[in-house]
């Protein structure tokens, strides 16, 4: 549990970089870097995503089977976009252009919710005795 612990910090940390450092780079750097950021944003979140998929239901947040069906729904959308209406993924594009920042933080906070979850099972075995 305590290796769960401390990669759930890591994954945290990772969160947080993966939103701070596009977000300096585009102010410092300009409206070239905007792209590049929601890509780094995103990537990180979904592989961080698929690593929690083993995940125990007892450590996942509530939010996070909301987060995954939100996910599949915009990936299915935009496939079904690809396949019949090609001007319509511009649209869902331009939309998720403005959502992605949404998405992000509530990704975030799951993986906080998370973190403290297992951190509290990790606390309440330093109490309980075992033989």
């Amino acid at each position: 549990m305590k290796t769960l612990l401390s990669l759930k910090y890591v994954d945290l940390l990772i969160q947080g970089l993966a939103l701070v450092i596009p977000l300096v780079s585009c102010l410092f750097y300009g409206g070239a870097n905007n792209l590049a950021a929601y890509f780094t944003v995103g990537g990180a979140q979904v592989l961080s995503c698929l690593a929690h998929i083993g995940l125990p239901s007892r450590l996942r947040s509530d939010q996070r089977k909301y987060y995954e069906w939100t996910l599949a729904t915009v990936l299915l959308l935009f496939l079904v976009a690809a396949l019949l209406l090609l001007p319509v993924v511009l649209y869902l594009a331009l939309g998720l252009l403005f959502i992605s920042p949404f998405l992000a933080l509530w990704y975030t906070l799951i993986c906080y919710q998370e973190l403290c979850t297992v951190k509290r099972y990790t606390d309440r075995k330093k109490y309980v005795l075992t033989n």
